[in-house]
């Protein structure tokens, strides 16, 4: 979320629904050790496109280049 808010994407806490997951553009999961990882299909059904989208792979990208940063930082 603290990434997100920084890459000026909005974040909204919410309960949703099947059907609320069904009509995204995109949909993805996070934890620390997943990271980011797209949702491609609920339900047998397709998630958007049911490809990655654009706000996953931008989080995705900002979160690994945030490791690498603070990994380098630390090993100097």
């Amino acid at each position: 979320l603290e990434l997100a808010e920084t890459e000026n994407i909005p974040v909204r806490r919410c309960m949703l629904s099947i059907h609320d997951l069904l009509q995204a553009d995109e949909v993805f999961l996070t934890n620390s050790s997943w990271q980011v990882l797209p949702v491609g299909r609920v339900e047998k059904e397709p998630v958007g496109t049911g490809n990655v989208g654009a706000i996953t792979n931008r989080l995705r990208t900002a979160l690994l280049d945030l490791v690498a940063h603070e990994t380098k930082l630390k090993s100097v």
